[in-house]
Formats: structure tokens, C-alpha cells, sequence
């Protein structure tokens, strides 16, 4: 997690809008805080620690407007959002913070990631107040208006389009605040909005948004959703001059007869964010592989380490090896050749315990040491693996290769409590190949 904080890539994070970003470690719920500007920075919340949905709780009750607090409070869980996050889908939520004595509007978005065996929480928190605010008007004046003309007018830079559906009879009109839908031949007004929904996004919608899209735009289903919850929001992909462009659709309850359906272009927005979580996914990588050697690195072996003494102290863990491997004649190749050719050597190395070891994580986690866990298909094989790499070893021995000491020790359930012990085990078997390896030699 420290290693995140230095992170170029934060800055794009912070240019889209966001005035701080949360990166939760969900395994150990350790986080760190990236804030960029505006009111948020004011309320002097932790900007790191070790406790993340405690520090949520303790934090929302002193900032946090006080008739929203018992709801964001219910939904800020972990466990509430790793379920809301567990298929990929982002978890937003809308809440007021108090900023200067007055209830202001915020969303937060947050998305589950993966980066190799590691999780993660991206919580990202902006300002929306002004839309907030001008939604709300859209829906107290669709409310008091029979022809919904101010509509357009209201929302005129938001929205791309909207469409004002009477929910018994089903004829609709469209009022576009741009002209972004012209070239898409889009009928103004119908009376069958439900029949003509599903005969356009034939054509106009991208092909692999075009069937979850026509199971959302179904009457009863729909109105089923909005009789729920009061609104409904969608994002999916509208082929524009044949790009596959994202867009989101919000539904809204207008009284007994109508619904009120916005579509906003927000493919800057989502491409963005892409950009951003593809920008994190190579920081995090790197910060967890050695720049020598491209395996992983000693943090990547620690955060390993630390999940396995979980599982092992819930009683879950499964069957595994530590095999240690230990660089033989590091020194002497620095002494008489020089770094470079000591770098070289210890690339080897690891080359070398890579291609053995093919099915498992490998960890630089000293100058001349590797560390391997074994489960699965290389487990199964231990006994056959550690003797492929003493035959090779003692093949280069001759020949003036790369030698690597490799000692190997299996977990045992009823002795073992915690990755230590069998790691320790494990470095007194290389330490005895390593002395056969000099009697070898």
C-alpha cells in the first residue's frame, strides 16, 4: 500500500472532476487518500490509515448532513459494497456533505479491481450539487407542467435528449437540447414509445449493449423499477457516425401518468476513467515486480505471505510449498566481472527458477534469494520440480552456469501456524543443498 502513494498516475484520477480518491486495500482494509481541490478538502478527514470503513463511520457523523447520515452509514459497509461491486458493476450512491454550514451534493463511485492475486477498492468523490440540484428542479417542474417544455430549457447542458412518455397510453414526445441525435433519424414524437424503442436500438445501438438494452426498455419491467425506487439509471453504447459511444439513461417518475426519461453523453467521462484504472492497474503492477528481474517483488511476497497466515488461522487454507532459492556464487561473479554481470547472473537465476517453477508466483526477496509458493498442478509435482533444478544445477555446476541452492518445505496443518514456519523450514533444506552444491563442486 505505501508504495501507491507516490503514484504519477494519481494525477489523472484528480483531473476528472474528483476532488478525493480512496485507494482501499480490501484485504486489510489499510487505505490512502488522494485529494485534489474544492470545498471537500476543508472537512480534515484522514487522508490515510489502517482502518478504512471505520474511519468512514467515525468521519460521516461529523461531516455528513444529518438526514442522510443513517443512510450513507447502512450503505458504506464493506460488506454492502464488495456485494454491490462483486460482478464488476461500479456502486454509486448520492449523499450531502456540509460544506460551509450548507447541505451540499456529492456522488460517490466506487469499483472493484484486480491486479494479480490482490484486491482493491477505487473510491472516487466529486461535487454534483449543481446537477443534483437541477434534476431535482426537472422533476418538481415536470410535476406541474402538462407539456413539459421547460424541460429542454432546464437541462439544456446536460442532457442530449429527453423524452416525456405517457405511462397509459404510451405516446411520448422528444425534446433534444442538442443536435446530437439528428443523423440517427429518431422519430420527435409517437405513439408507441415501448414498440419504437425497441425498432430503433437496432440500428442505433452498439451491438454487444443491444440485447441487455432491449430487456431494460420492456414497460413493465421499467415501470415495475420506477414504481420501486422512484428512478432509474442506465449506461450503454450508442454507435454515433459508427463509434461506439457511451451514454446514460436516467428514468423518472413524473406523477401518475408520465415518466421522464434523460439520456447524457458521458463518453468522455467513462474513457477517462478507463484511463485512469488501466494507469493504475500498471502502477500497482509495477510496484509490485522487481525492476531487475520482472518477477515479483519482496512487498508482492509480504501482502502474499499475509493473506496465506489468514487462511491459515480461519482454518481454510489449502495445501502448499515454499521452495527457497538461493543464488550461488553472486559475490565472486561481482567481484571478478563486475555489477553488471552480477545483474546479469541474478537474471539467470531467476530465469531459471521461472521456467521450473512455471504455475507459481516467484519473489525476488533478497539481493541473491527467491522465494516460490507452490499450489495446484506445481505442488502436485514438488518432488519432481526440486529434482529438475538440482539436475540442471548440478549440469551448469560443470559447465560454469548459474547455480541456485534450492531447498523446499510443504505446510503442515497441525504444526504450522503461520507461512514462517514453513518458510523456515525451508531455507535449512537450501542451506543443506548449498553445502552439497560446494562438497558437488
Amino acid at each position: 500500500m505505501d508504495g501507491t502513494q507516490s503514484f504519477s498516475e494519481m494525477a489523472m484520477a484528480l483531473s476528472l472532476d474528483y476532488e478525493s480518491v480512496y485507494f482501499v486495500d480490501i484485504e486489510t482494509d489499510r487505505y490512502a487518500e488522494y485529494s485534489s481541490r474544492g470545498g471537500y478538502r476543508q472537512l480534515q478527514l484522514d487522508y490515510s490509515g489502517n482502518e478504512f470503513w471505520g474511519d468512514v463511520q467515525k468521519n460521516l457523523k461529523n461531516v455528513v448532513f444529518e438526514a442522510d447520515q443513517g443512510m450513507l452509514s447502512r450503505a458504506l459497509t464493506k460488506e454492502n459494497v464488495l456485494t454491490e461491486t462483486a460482478d464488476g458493476s461500479p456502486f454509486t450512491l448520492n449523499y450531502r456533505l456540509l460544506i460551509d454550514g450548507e447541505p451540499t451534493w456529492y456522488t460517490l463511485k466506487s469499483v472493484h479491481i484486480q491486479f494479480g492475486d490482490k484486491n482493491y477498492l477505487v473510491v472516487g468523490v466529486c461535487n454534483v450539487d449543481s446537477l443534483v440540484r437541477q434534476q431535482k428542479k426537472l422533476e418538481q417542474e415536470t410535476t406541474k407542467s402538462a407539456t413539459y417544455g421547460q424541460i429542454a430549457l432546464a437541462l439544456a447542458n446536460q442532457y442530449v435528449t429527453i423524452y416525456c412518455v405517457n405511462r397509459k397510453t404510451d405516446h411520448y414526445a422528444e425534446y433534444k437540447a442538442k443536435d446530437f441525435y439528428k443523423e440517427l433519424a429518431i422519430e420527435e414524437s409517437g405513439d408507441d414509445f415501448w414498440g419504437d424503442c425497441q425498432k430503433n436500438l437496432q440500428r442505433v445501438i452498439y451491438e454487444e449493449d443491444r440485447e441487455l438494452l432491449s430487456a431494460v426498455l420492456v414497460k413493465d419491467t421499467l415501470l415495475k423499477e420506477l414504481d420501486n425506487s422512484g428512478s432509474f439509471s442506465y449506461t450503454y453504447r450508442l454507435l454515433v457516425h459508427g463509434v461506439p459511444t457511451y451514454m446514460n439513461m436516467k428514468a423518472v417518475a413524473s406523477g401518475d401518468e408520465h415518466i421522464v426519461i434523460a439520456v447524457s453523453n458521458i463518453d468522455a467521462q467513462v474513457r477517462r476513467e478507463h484511463e485512469f484504472s488501466e494507469a493504475l492497474s500498471l502502477a500497482l503492477e509495477k510496484s509490485h515486480r522487481d525492476s531487475l528481474t520482472g518477477v515479483k517483488n519482496k512487498n508482492a511476497f509480504v501482502e502474499f505471505e499475509t493473506r496465506l497466515d489468514h487462511e491459515i488461522q480461519s482454518g481454510a487454507c489449502q495445501e502448499f510449498a515454499v521452495a527457497i532459492c538461493d543464488v550461488n556464487g553472486l559475490k565472486e561473479v561481482n567481484d571478478t566481472k563486475g555489477h553488471k554481470a552480477g545483474d546479469e547472473y541474478i537474471c539467470g537465476a531467476a530465469k531459471l527458477v521461472c521456467e521450473i517453477f512455471k504455475h507459481s508466483p516467484v519473489f525476488r526477496i533478497g539481493g541473491d534469494e527467491f522465494a516460490v509458493i507452490l499450489r495446484d498442478f506445481d505442488y502436485r509435482r514438488r518432488e519432481d520440480l526440486q529434482e529438475q533444478i538440482d539436475g540442471i544445477v548440478q549440469e551448469n555446476q560443470k559447465k560454469g552456469g548459474v547455480v541456485v541452492a534450492c531447498g523446499m518445505a510443504c505446510f503442515e496443518p497441525a504444526n504450522d501456524k503461520n507461512v514462517a514456519q514453513v518458510f523456515e523450514r525451508a531455507d535449512r533444506q537450501m542451506y543443506s543443498r548449498k553445502k552439497a552444491l560446494k562438497h558437488f563442486g
